[in-house]
This record gives structure tokens, C-alpha cells and sequence, in this order.
């Protein structure tokens, strides 16, 4: 792969990778990390095997590397339900209110339900996309992304919040 080659792929995935890692960390500095050492892996991995799928191979790297930070960091985010109306007050137009928002609404589901939802709306990925970057059938996803959403609604309703039933 020749350095041209390089920097269309980088130009063309860095800004959505950057933006699915900050989703994850919630920390722009690592999240700029995460993206950056992704892409020096996916120079060397290129280099010695052929990657049919290239951004499931990057969105899979990005998301492995976030589960490892989370992980290293112990991050422990508990926020009580009864503040998700005053969060769902706070402005959008900082993204670190919105991550916080984003991320105390996903925290009344699993963890799983919780990335698929993420991926789905957040990062914009269809279900195949998602199920090929985390390795698991379209079933599986389909299912965590309703159940999800099932969760989420009654927990809306139970805090008369008005739900959209199409969501």
C-alpha cells in the first residue's frame, strides 16, 4: 500500500472514527489516539494480509481498542435515572453533553444493547455493518437493538416521557 493509498483511507474514515471512539471514551485526546494507532495497525495488517472489508476491519480495531481503555480505566459511570430529564435539557451543541446524554440514557440496558444502539444510531452503521464488525449474526443484532429499545421505552414511559412508538 503506497502512502497515497494511505492517506484517502484516512482522509475518507478518520472524522466517523474519531466520533464512534469519543462516543466510547467520552475523552477527545484518546479517542484521537485510538483512531491514530488504529490506522498505523491497519497500515502494518495491510502490509501482510490481504483486508477484503476495510472499514469493518477499522470500525472492529477502533472498537476493540475502546473496550481495552474502558477496561484499563475501570470507568464506573452510574447516574440515576431521574437525572435523565434534567440531561435531556442540557444543550447539543457541546459534544461531551451529548456524549453524557447519550450515555446515561444507554446505561438502563446491557452493555451489548447498549454498543448495538450506539452503532446503530449514533455511528449510522445498518445492522450488517455492525454485525460484521463485532463478529455476531444479523439475528443477534437485530435482537440486542430491540430489546434495547423495548427497555428504553418502558423506562421512558414509566418516567412520563412522551415515546415515539417508531423508534
Amino acid at each position: 500500500m503506497n502512502e497515497n493509498t494511505l492517506a484517502q483511507i484516512i482522509d475518507e474514515w478518520q472524522d466517523s472514527l474519531y466520533s464512534f471512539a469519543y462516543f466510547r471514551v467520552g475523552d477527545e485526546g484518546v479517542a484521537e489516539d485510538i483512531v491514530q494507532e488504529a490506522f498505523i495497525k491497519f497500515y502494518n495488517a495491510v502490509r501482510k494480509k490481504n483486508i477484503t472489508n476495510i472499514k469493518a476491519w477499522l470500525y472492529r480495531t477502533v472498537h476493540n481498542a475502546c473496550i481495552d481503555y474502558i477496561r484499563k480505566v475501570e470507568r464506573v459511570r452510574q447516574v440515576s435515572m431521574n437525572d435523565v430529564e434534567h440531561l435531556l435539557m442540557i444543550p447539543t451543541d457541546e459534544p461531551h453533553a451529548e456524549y453524557i446524554r447519550i450515555e446515561t440514557v444507554l446505561s438502563t440496558v446491557s452493555k451489548e444493547q447498549a454498543e448495538v444502539v450506539r452503532m446503530h444510531v449514533v455511528d449510522d452503521l445498518t445492522f450488517a455493518e455492525i454485525a460484521d464488525i463485532l463478529h455476531l449474526s444479523g439475528n443477534t443484532i437485530k435482537s440486542r437493538y430491540r430489546y434495547a429499545l423495548l427497555k428504553l421505552r418502558k423506562k421512558y414511559k414509566e418516567l412520563d416521557f412522551e415515546v415515539e412508538e417508531d423508534i
